[in-house]
């Protein structure tokens, strides 16, 4: 069996090869949409932006880049600039983000790209702003059994001997990485977190040890701003997706927080509308 594959997001390509990054998931699309709409205000009525400044932490194939491109593109058209950044340890997964990136820039999906090979852990303290970031790091103790779709994934990209130490390091730089504006022209974070059908924030070895606190970790170290949050659990296809939607706003913004209000998914996305990839890329994008 063949190692490669091709992602169909809404007609754009993405290429992988799941032994040397972790394959796409339905997941990662439904995320990188949902911050497309959050960012340009869709679910409050619409705003301007005129750039995009995406940070993937951890970027392996560049999915969520290229669906987030994808729906800015579709939302928005070309008026608005998009430049990726992203990051991994992998150098391996860094020449595949490349190919994908190279292709949404040459169908006039983004607009620039900048890739690094960085341990995030041991190099979170540059002083980048970014309007969007997402983060979906290993949190998986090695040995644990795989869904059959990862069997075979490298292991950098779903085992770590300390989970919560990727929360840690990289929760508060997000905190302070993070554009501000009046609500709802902040930036916005998402970070994946653990489902219930594996490792748990809430009751294996995060939470109940007291090891992560969400609020303590999201309080800014700059002045200039307030980060809001939310944590969401989500099935889809019958399994269980977990994630933190983080949102900066200027100190002074009486409706920072509001869109924590907002119900995601939207009442009508069922998991029954979505069996497979494709069908969730063409429905959704």
């Amino acid at each position: 069996m063949s190692n490669h594959g091709v992602l169909d997001i809404g007609g754009e390509p993405v290429l992988y090869d799941s032994e040397k990054v972790l394959k796409p998931d339905i997941v990662t699309v439904f995320l990188a949409q949902h911050a497309a709409q959050l960012y340009f205000g869709m679910y409050l009525g619409g705003c301007s932006r005129e750039q995009a400044r995406v940070l993937e932490i951890g970027i392996g194939s560049g999915a969520f880049s290229v669906a987030f491109a994808k729906a800015t593109r579709n939302l928005v058209g070309s008026e608005c600039e998009i430049v990726i950044n992203g990051t991994d340890i992998s150098n391996d997964a860094l020449e595949i983000a490349d190919k994908n990136l190279s292709l949404a820039r040459g169908r006039g999906l983004i607009d620039g790209f900048d890739l690094k090979q960085t341990d995030y852990l041991a190099d979170a303290s540059d002083d980048s702003i970014y309007d969007v970031i997402y983060f979906n790091p290993p949190y998986l103790k090695p040995g644990t059994k795989l869904r059959d779709e990862f069997v075979g994934s490298p292991e950098v990209s779903v085992y770590t001997e300390s989970p919560c130490q990727h929360y840690q390091v990289i929760l508060p730089y997000i905190a302070n990485h993070l554009s501000v504006g009046p609500f709802p022209d902040g930036g916005y974070g998402i970070a994946r977190l653990p489902g219930d059908g594996g490792l748990s924030l809430r009751n294996d070895f995060l939470i109940d040890n007291n090891q992560l606190d969400l609020p303590q970790l999201l309080k800014p170290d700059r002045n200039d701003r307030l980060i809001t949050y939310d944590e969401n659990h989500w099935s889809v296809m019958n399994r269980n997706a977990r994630f933190a939607i983080m949102q900066t706003a200027k100190v002074d913004s009486e409706s920072s927080g509001v869109f924590l209000n907002r119900s995601f998914p939207p009442s009508d996305w069922t998991d029954n509308q979505y069996q497979n990839n494709e069908s969730l890329t063409k429905t959704v994008l």
